[in-house]
């Protein structure tokens, strides 16, 4: 049996940062604006700068298995200006840090990738390239977590076209470590800026978590 987590886009504790934290420069502006039936995030600043959007959620009943979806469309500056879009599930049970950290690195040409057990970016393999601007695509992330055994796996990923990737078995299977939050499952939205600096916008609807 599954429970759903409905709406989160439309919701009104979304918070912001920026910093040596989250990486780069703290951009010129960042945010994100509730519009009718979407959230809009957007960036403008200096080059690399780096503005996460976030949301605490709670964890509800589940047996190991999290599955985040969201439609997402982009504007037509984030391919010229984005250098990462980054989405992260970051769940903390027990003052344990379960996290599932993806994006679609556009430095990269739309490499998809996570974080590997050290909380670097690796390349899963999976290269859907960039979004193609003003047309929306269903995102779908699923997790496997342990709380016994104090482990996690990003299982899949996929953006409606052809069947989803399955994250390689070698990348599954990692350590949790401490962290000293509340018990919370935490959306991330963050948006990077590439060499040249610029502004782009992203949006999202749909968003929500399906505990299983």
């Amino acid at each position: 049996m599954s429970i759903e987590d409905n709406g989160i886009e439309q919701l009104g504790d979304w918070f912001t940062q920026s910093g040596p934290n989250i990486g780069g420069v703290p951009p010129t502006s960042f945010g994100s604006t509730l519009l009718p039936g979407m959230r809009q995030f957007y960036t403008n600043g200096p080059p690399y700068a780096d503005g996460l959007n976030a949301i605490k959620r709670p964890i509800l009943p589940n047996t190991g298995y999290l599955t985040l979806n969201f439609d997402l469309i982009t504007d037509v500056l984030t391919p010229t200006f984005a250098q990462a879009l980054e989405f992260d599930s970051r769940l903390c049970i027990a003052k344990t840090d379960y996290n599932f950290s993806g994006q679609f690195n556009y430095a990269e040409g739309g490499t998809f990738q996570i974080v590997d057990k050290n909380g670097k970016w690796v390349d899963t393999g999976w290269k859907p390239g960039k979004f193609q601007p003003y047309v929306w695509y269903p995102i779908t992330f699923q997790y496997g977590f342990d709380t016994a055994k104090k482990a996690f796996s990003f299982l899949s990923a996929s953006n409606g076209i052809g069947s989803p990737f399955s994250i390689p078995k070698a990348m599954q299977g990692i350590l949790s470590g401490p962290l000293a939050w509340d018990d919370t499952c935490n959306l991330q939205v963050q948006l990077d800026l590439a060499q040249a600096g610029g502004q782009y916008s992203i949006f999202t609807r749909g968003m929500k978590y399906t505990w299983e």
